[in-house]
């Protein structure tokens, strides 16, 4: 037995989905750039070397799948308000022909913490969605004559290999939140210069965002916000 992390398992479901829409030429050179995988700031960076390998956009969010149904809100108001009349009772083709060619299309989205969703009408985490992608993912793997772990090695040797490690700290009852309170003021205020002796070359505050080493990847996102 072999446990798949949740980064994992997103980067399986978010490269097949990809890959996919291409071979059925709903994706295409011309449109990817109106394709997008939506992921939170602490899930990996695979996801985004895949999406820019096939030229989508990847988007990040706080973490929480409210951000990301916020974006996917974002995107159907994008739609000329005369085309998107009665969205919700349009069927998949139709509103994806729409968000392709007036905003975005959104491919897949996910967090760390084995949440996904594959489509904009189910606007937070899809736990019966993600099973059905997941076994076609397992499926596909199948009948290449190989496991999911195989598979997985084989993304790694295309995009890079990516490895995360998770941890976390409780502070429970009024004192442990006043200490988280400290915490995060301390790391504003006083934020480190160097961790396990390399140089912290940027930060990036995620309340203010007013960071100068932040413009570059606000100006990457410009696109998206935008829409």
């Amino acid at each position: 037995m072999k446990l798949l992390t949740g980064n994992q398992i997103g980067s399986l479901l978010a490269w097949y989905r990809i890959k996919t829409l291409f071979d059925k030429g709903v994706l295409n050179k011309q449109n990817a750039a109106r394709a997008v995988i939506i992921k939170t700031f602490v899930t990996t960076d695979l996801q985004k070397a895949i999406a820019e390998h096939y030229g989508l956009r990847c988007v990040e969010t706080l973490t929480g799948f409210k951000y990301i149904g916020a974006k996917l809100g974002k995107y159907e108001r994008a739609i000329p308000e005369q085309l998107r009349q009665n969205y919700v009772d349009l069927a998949e083709e139709e509103t994806r022909r729409l968000r392709l060619a007036h905003s975005s299309f959104y491919v897949f989205g996910g967090e760390e913490s084995y949440g996904y969703s594959g489509a904009d009408f189910v606007r937070d985490k899809d736990g019966n969605g993600a099973v059905i992608m997941f076994c076609e993912v397992a499926a596909y793997a199948k009948s290449r004559g190989q496991t999911v772990d195989q598979l997985l090695d084989e993304i790694f040797a295309t995009f890079g290999y990516f490895a995360e490690k998770n941890g976390s700290l409780v502070f429970e009852g009024a004192e442990g939140a006043n200490k988280i309170a400290r915490l995060v003021e301390s790391y504003a205020t006083n934020p480190f210069s160097e961790v396990l002796g390399s140089k912290v070359t940027s930060i990036r505050n995620f309340e203010t965002d007013d960071d100068p080493g932040c413009r570059r990847r606000r100006d990457s996102q410009r696109e998206d916000v935008d829409l």
